[in-house]
């Protein structure tokens, strides 16, 4: 049997329904130089032309004959590849050119590195490109802390060494349900390693009012899976970093507020950013949130400077950990 080159590359694109975009999320990925060992497509069970649109766009496609879900898609098609690295891309998104080229130089560079994140531009339907601030060279290098103050990593944007994705377990098709799947799976691959960064790789996202993180019926259920992947995760990201459970269970009902907010649900936002405040009240994106969000103006000074000192003890706080783990 021949060995597999750490350096060789498949992409893994689920989609349902994806007859209207999947072609040019193909093309994205077959294009690249040098092209990809593999591009493979799992229909999840989609009731429209998804499958004849990928195989004419050059992909090979794996179909579900009924919808299990974007973890096990993605599982499914991440043990039918045999390259050495994993590349994962959404049916609505598209990878720049260069993308690939870009992240086999970062693996190179950091062999041991157990998630390789690109760079994401999200496209909104206003017209609006928004560029998530990356994680810092720290922050990498500290990934189940990060994590837990945070979750900044698209599944679009990400590649995942073989060896990383079998030794983590993988996306877990049994997760209930399409909704932070892959958190659960990013805080698994952290206890494996550091993380790194492919500078130069970059990929386009699309973010309509008809993805599925914008849904109003998303919001329990993200934050339902969200709070179940911390759960399951929990003893071993303490060992790393202790304040994991309390921080990371911060994090996710700060996020689910934000969403609220953009849903016009203060009532739901402020019963969230409470709980958070609880959890951790060294959280400044919970204060930042709640100044901008939920206060009249005469009072948000107030609590933006409050923000502010909490942004420093936090600094403090992490360094100290950070000492005390190297």
């Amino acid at each position: 049997m021949n060995a597999v080159s750490p350096f060789s590359i498949s992409v893994v694109i689920p989609a349902r329904n994806a007859a209207g975009t999947i072609a040019h999320a193909v093309h994205s990925a077959t294009s690249q130089l040098p092209p990809p060992d593999r591009v493979l497509v799992v229909d999840d069970g989609s009731n429209d032309g998804t499958s004849q649109e990928a195989q004419q766009a050059g992909a090979d496609v794996l179909r579900h004959s009924r919808s299990r879900g974007a973890a096990a898609a993605r599982d499914a098609g991440a043990r039918a590849t045999r390259s050495g690295l994993i590349a994962f891309l959404d049916a609505d998104d598209a990878y720049a050119p260069g993308y690939l080229a870009a992240v086999a130089r970062a693996v190179e560079h950091a062999p041991h590195a157990s998630l390789i994140l690109g760079t994401s531009v999200e496209h909104l339907e206003d017209g609006r490109i928004q560029r998530p601030r990356p994680y810092s060279a720290d922050e990498l290098a500290h990934p189940v802390a990060a994590l837990a103050w945070d979750n900044r990593v698209p599944t679009s944007a990400t590649t995942v060494p073989r060896w990383a994705y079998e030794q983590s377990g993988g996306f877990d098709p049994d997760f209930p349900g399409t909704a932070a799947e892959d958190y659960d799976l990013w805080l698994r691959l952290a206890l494996c390693g550091v993380f790194t960064r492919a500078v130069d790789a970059l990929v386009h996202r699309t973010i309509t009012a008809a993805s599925f993180s914008r849904r109003p019926d998303a919001l329990e259920l993200m934050l339902r899976n969200a709070v179940l992947g911390v759960a399951r995760n929990r003893d071993a990201a303490s060992r790393v970093y202790p304040p994991f459970a309390r921080v990371a269970t911060a994090h996710v009902h700060r996020e689910a507020a934000r969403r609220a907010l953009a849903l016009g649900d203060a009532a739901a936002a402020r019963a969230l950013l409470r709980t958070a405040l609880r959890c951790n009240p060294l959280d400044d994106g919970v204060w930042a949130l709640a100044a901008l969000g939920l206060f009249p103006a005469p009072v948000r000074p107030m609590l933006l400077a409050a923000r502010r000192l909490v942004v420093s003890r936090r600094e403090q706080l992490d360094a100290n950990l950070h000492r005390a783990t190297v």
